[in-house]
C-alpha cells in the first residue's frame, strides 16, 4: 500500500500461485508454497499440470485458504525450501511428482520420466541445478527414464532404465 499526497492510495495485489497439489483422503488440494490450499475438488479430471507432492503428514488446514499444519516442523520447512527453490530455478513444470515421506531421502519424478535422488534437505538448490543439467544431457544422448542421483550434486550418477 502506499499512500500519495494530498488525497490517493495505491494498493498492489499479488495473487497466490499453486505450486503443486496433494491428494488426501479423496480430495485434491492444489497450494501455494507457503501450503496454503488455494481451491480443493474431488473432480480427478481437474488435476493441474503441477507436481504432485506425496509423503506429507497432515496435521490440520485441509480447507480452502487455509495453511495446511503438518505434524513435522522439519517436513514443513523441506516442503517451503523444495518449492521455492524449484521456482528460483523455473524447473516446477518440469516435475511430476515430489516425495517428502522420507526426509533423509527426498525423491523427485520429472515429467521427462527419471527418478531422482536428492538425499536429504542440505543444498537443494544445487542438487535441483544438478538433477536438471544432467537430466539435460541425457535427453541430449537419447536417454529416457532411468535414476539419477544428486546426493552429491558435483558428482551425480545415472542409472539406466532395467
Amino acid at each position: 500500500m502506499e499512500k500519495e499526497l494530498p488525497n490517493a492510495v495505491t494498493l498492489s495485489v499479488r495473487e497466490r500461485e499453486a505450486c503443486c497439489w496433494l491428494n488426501y483422503c479423496g480430495i485434491m488440494y492444489a497450494m501455494d508454497k507457503n501450503r496454503m490450499v488455494l481451491f480443493e475438488t474431488e473432480d480427478v479430471t481437474m488435476r493441474p499440470a503441477l507436481p504432485e507432492v506425496k509423503g506429507l503428514d497432515i496435521r490440520s488446514g485441509c480447507m480452502t485458504g487455509q495453511t495446511m499444519i503438518l505434524t513435522s516442523q522439519e517436513q514443513q520447512q523441506v516442503f517451503s525450501e523444495m518449492f521455492l527453490e524449484m521456482k528460483v530455478l523455473g524447473c516446477t513444470p518440469a516435475i511430476l511428482e515430489v516425495d517428502l515421506n522420507n526426509l533423509n531421502s527426498i525423491l523427485v519424478v520429472t515429467r521427462d520420466g527419471f527418478t531422482v535422488s536428492m538425499g536429504d534437505r542440505q543444498n537443494l538448490h544445487a542438487k535441483l541445478r544438478s538433477m536438471l543439467l544432467v537430466q539435460e544431457q541425457l535427453k541430449a544422448m537419447g536417454e529416457s527414464g532411468g535414476s539419477i542421483s544428486v546426493v552429491n550434486p558435483e558428482n551425480p550418477y545415472y542409472s539406466p532404465p532395467k
